[in-house]
């Protein structure tokens, strides 16, 4: 993933959550924000966060779908999905 691929994932997705659900975006985008790093990080959170973030993106990318942009990123964005479904906390269902 190239970093315009990344900036443009992390934009879209940290838009897209709800007020509640701040504390994920918090503990998700924290190596970023704080730690000056490239990369985001679900490793702290536990199913039921997981799920809430799963459930965000799903929103980020159906806002993004809207974007003339989306053809370019289609692929990453199914990339992250399916690497979030694939993720053992979420169980056998993935949603």
């Amino acid at each position: 993933m190239s970093t315009s691929q990344f900036d443009y994932l992390v934009s879209r997705i940290g838009d897209q959550f709800h007020s509640s659900d701040m504390w994920i975006k918090d503990e998700v985008y924290l190596p970023m924000e704080e730690g000056g790093m490239s990369f985001i990080s679900t490793e702290s959170l536990n199913s039921n966060g997981l799920s809430i973030f799963l459930a965000t993106v799903m929103r980020a990318r159906a806002a993004s779908q809207a974007e003339e942009s989306f053809p370019l990123y289609e692929n990453v964005w199914n990339q992250l999905v399916e690497k979030l479904r694939q993720d053992a906390r979420l169980g056998v269902s993935g949603n």
